[in-house]
């Protein structure tokens, strides 16, 4: 199943428990033991195959074992955000508000974090496990902007 909106990428991904198609912006599988590491390499790979160039792709997992997959891609304006998510997205202007050279909302963090947020009432934006953004084009690991640093908590990660 996915959540989100928008065409994500046709392709299976096996995250060794179940395969799933991906066509939603936000993929969610489930998976017993988590690597999400792997999961975001393959779906990397798979974007890479197919020759989708997103800025970068990320995976997260929720409280629930739950792992969600996002790209960066165009900003939806109308996108509900998280009620955990609305204070420090107001104080950085809202959806689409330049901040520095990034735009609130586009990122593939917020992408995959804000659905896991909507769907899970009790989480805290520090709750979700995220893997390394990787840049399809030479599976480069994208350190998360200050943006997402200050919605997610993220540090720069080696």
């Amino acid at each position: 199943g996915g959540v989100g909106e928008g065409a994500f990428l046709k392709t299976s991904i096996n995250t060794g428990v179940r395969t799933e198609v991906a066509t939603a912006e936000v993929s969610t599988v489930v998976k017993v033991e988590t690597n999400l590491n792997a999961v975001v390499q393959e779906t990397n790979a798979a974007l890479k195959a197919t020759g989708q160039r997103p800025a970068a792709v990320i995976a997260a997992e929720d409280v629930n074992g739950y792992i969600s997959v996002a790209k960066t891609g165009p900003l939806n304006s109308t996108v509900e955000v998280a009620p955990q998510l609305k204070e420090v997205v107001n104080s950085m202007g809202g959806i689409g508000a330049k901040v520095g050279k990034n735009t609130v909302g586009a990122c593939c963090e917020f992408k995959v974090g804000n659905p896991i947020l909507n769907a899970n009432p009790s989480m805290k934006p520090t709750d979700i496990k995220f893997s390394n953004a990787l840049r399809p084009g030479d599976g480069s690991i994208v350190p998360p902007c200050a943006t997402c640093q200050k919605m997610f908590g993220l540090e720069l990660k080696q």
